[in-house]
């Protein structure tokens, strides 16, 4: 149920998109990416400018994450796969909401589970609230009082933003991955 909450704050807090579908444009921009200043898995500093020139998927989520992370990356990578070549095309983000936990060196060994096209962004807790803030991507951290460990509660949105880091749209966790590949090469043609 918290899910589905979730979801539907998010599809109502984008009231303005930029792009639609079938390509035609609506009035208004769309309120969702922007800029970002965070580390990769490699320990590089990158902006969203690193990005530029190919289309990104981007996902939020953590390294300590049980179900929703994998299950996530799994169907982001797996409607990638029915794209020919899609590694010259898109770039898939994954980008950590666990500044505590998921330092670059943790995020190249946690991604090789996926596929090696995947980029990992980890940064500050504010560098981190600002990049979700401008997604409108949803985190908050939840502490068992009984125990020392803690997880975060977040969104299962995967965003697609186009070569210009300009969203074009997205997927829910519940996305057919046919629908979601079928979507996504209907953009790429678009170039």
């Amino acid at each position: 149920m918290k899910s589905i909450c979730l979801i539907l704050c998010f599809v109502y807090s984008m009231s303005a998109v930029a792009v639609v579908f079938d390509g035609t444009e609506t009035t208004g921009g769309s309120l969702i990416g922007g800029n970002f200043n965070l580390i990769d898995h490699r320990g590089n500093a990158v902006t969203e400018k690193n990005y530029l020139g190919k289309y990104s998927l981007v996902f939020f989520g953590f390294t300590h994450c049980p179900n929703v992370c994998p299950l996530g990356l799994q169907r982001m990578i797996a409607a990638l796969q029915k794209i020919d070549n899609f590694e010259l095309k898109i770039t898939p983000i994954f980008i950590s909401v666990d500044p505590e936990r998921d330092s670059p060196q943790r995020l190249q060994t946690y991604l090789q589970n996926f596929h090696p096209s995947i980029v990992g962004l980890t940064g500050t807790e504010l560098q981190l609230e600002n990049v979700a803030r401008a997604y409108r991507a949803y985190f908050s951290k939840s502490t068992d009082p009984n125990s020392e460990n803690y997880t975060y509660d977040h969104s299962a949105v995967i965003y697609l933003m186009d070569a210009q880091s300009k969203y074009v749209t997205h997927f829910s966790d519940t996305t057919p991955i046919d629908e979601m590949a079928a979507l996504i090469a209907i953009n790429l043609n678009k170039k």
